[in-house]
């Protein structure tokens, strides 16, 4: 459990990381990738993908918290909670990103994904 409590922070840390530097980094884009952005960002957010959006967020927050208190609920709940974004990028659309944000997307979801590896296989704790 050791393991996958280190991982959740890592995964805490990248995301946290990723979020105060994009804001940042978006603004050193080329133009046209600029005005790409700001086209798409005008579009508003439909109802239909901001609930469930929301919905996930907050439990996958809910099952970090339970992870590292250590619950026994919270381990299928952050399977849960990681997998669905994953499917969900498929449906997604083009995402642009400067490359250092890019980066530390993939490593927080090879870190989830070392997570999500070893709660599979890892004895439960009674």
């Amino acid at each position: 459990m050791k393991y996958i409590k280190i991982l959740v922070l890592a995964e805490i840390l990248l995301g946290l990381l990723s979020l105060l530097l994009s804001g940042d980094f978006t603004q050193k884009l080329p133009t046209q990738l600029l005005d790409y952005i700001l086209e798409y960002k005008t579009e508003p957010l439909d109802i239909f993908w901001l609930i469930p959006l929301l919905l996930v967020v907050v439990s996958h927050l809910v099952a970090i918290a339970g992870i590292l208190l250590d619950k026994q609920w919270a381990k299928p709940l952050y399977i849960f909670t990681a997998i669905i974004p994953l499917v969900a990028a498929f449906f997604s659309g083009h995402v642009v990103a400067h490359e250092l944000i890019a980066a530390f997307d993939k490593a927080n979801t090879f870190v989830i994904g070392m997570a999500v590896a070893l709660l599979l296989v890892a004895k439960t704790e009674t």
